[in-house]
């Protein structure tokens, strides 16, 4: 569930402060520093993954997919970067090599069924990913506002606040299993207004 927390945080950073120490924090993923790899993911994780899910056409497992393998290989070569600027260059740029292997991968799975190339135009970085990236944040928000409050605040409690399954179904007085069908469901409605509000861009 982390991952899925993670997109999901709508009060989360999604542009790093000017005055954060980019290069160091880069420096300390190359050189293995875990504290400062946490710190790019509270700034970088959510960003990312929504920037992944337009690539991916709202496809969340496959977004999913290519952020965790992204995360790979920031760790096994990320280099120094003069800020964020630079950074965010860098990711879009290994974000879409990543989707384009996933994509070829699939195709090999799946050779004669769809021609490559559409799925590889998805693998281009869409123009202006701030816009992007801000869109998606609106589209989230509002999907959050036309949700029951009980669903709303279902949501909030779990991937904004961080609070475990077990400790939601023994508050709400539901089986751990019941709750977890309800999330699913509650993120899968989520989802939908999202895509379809992409759609109608």
């Amino acid at each position: 569930n982390g991952g899925v927390r993670t997109a999901n945080r709508a009060s989360s950073v999604t542009k790093a402060p000017a005055t954060l120490d980019i290069p160091g924090i880069t420096a300390g993923i190359r050189a293995g520093d875990e504290a400062a790899f946490n710190v790019f993911c509270a700034l970088y994780g959510t960003r990312m993954q929504r920037y992944l899910l337009v690539v991916a056409r709202g496809d969340e497992p496959a977004a999913q997919e290519a952020y965790q393998e992204t995360l790979i290989r920031i760790i096994k070569y990320l280099k120094p970067c003069a800020g964020d600027p630079d950074l965010w260059r860098y990711l879009t740029t290994c974000m879409g090599t990543v989707w384009i292997d996933q994509v070829r991968r699939r195709q090999a799975l799946n050779r004669g069924r769809r021609p490559i190339t559409a799925d590889l135009a998805l693998a281009t970085p869409p123009a202006h990913a701030d816009r992007i990236d801000d869109r998606l944040q609106d589209l989230l928000t509002a999907a959050l506002a036309s949700l029951p409050i009980a669903d709303r605040q279902l949501i909030e409690d779990h991937y904004m606040q961080g609070l475990p399954q077990p400790d939601l179904a023994a508050r709400m007085e539901l089986p751990v299993k019941t709750l977890g069908m309800r999330l699913v469901r509650v993120r899968r409605h989520l989802r939908e207004l999202i895509v379809k509000g992409l759609q109608h861009d």
